[in-house]
């Protein structure tokens, strides 16, 4: 029962993405190779979720096992209860400002969009984000940001050809 609790997440995107997949096969006239069609994007995002899922499962059976196996080594804990879920620490409010600034800084760079198009909005997005949520140095954020926005563009702009707004 505690591998079934543990390993829901994963089983969840496996799911998921069976769905998706099965789905996307069902489309009429589309071939699965070329980048501009209709199926590509779904069989690339079902085999994305599938190996996130597979990896997500076989972490947290790691992990389960890792903590009966400490628990058997020392019997003076073995009344607390290990699994994979034992170790999320509890929220702080420092944790939830975070959460919070994050929300609102995700809500403005959705309402900021249609006004100074994708590529600045996103630009400062993750400008913001990676210096408040990391704390980098700003050539290094600049840089990261910048090298983002590029294969942003030439992946989904030039290869996939989708227009942003």
């Amino acid at each position: 029962m505690h591998i079934l609790k543990s390993t829901a997440p994963g089983l969840i995107m496996i799911i998921v993405s069976a769905i998706i997949f099965s789905q996307a096969i069902m489309i009429e006239g589309a071939s699965i190779f070329d980048p501009g069609g209709s199926i590509f994007f779904s069989m690339l995002i079902s085999s994305v979720m599938a190996i996130t899922g597979i990896v997500t499962c076989l972490l947290d059976v790691r992990t389960l096992k890792r903590n009966r196996e400490e628990s058997k080594e020392n019997p003076i804990s073995s009344n607390v209860e290990k699994d994979s879920t034992s170790a999320i620490e509890t929220f702080k409010k420092q944790d939830y400002k975070l959460v919070l600034f994050y929300f609102l800084l995700i809500l403005g760079y959705v309402l900021i969009i249609p006004i100074v198009t994708f590529y600045p909005a996103t630009f400062i997005f993750l400008t913001v984000s990676m210096f408040y949520l990391k704390n980098v140095s700003w050539k290094l954020n600049l840089l990261v940001s910048v090298g983002s926005l590029l294969v942003i563009y030439l992946l989904f702009a030039q290869f996939l050809n989708i227009i942003f707004p």
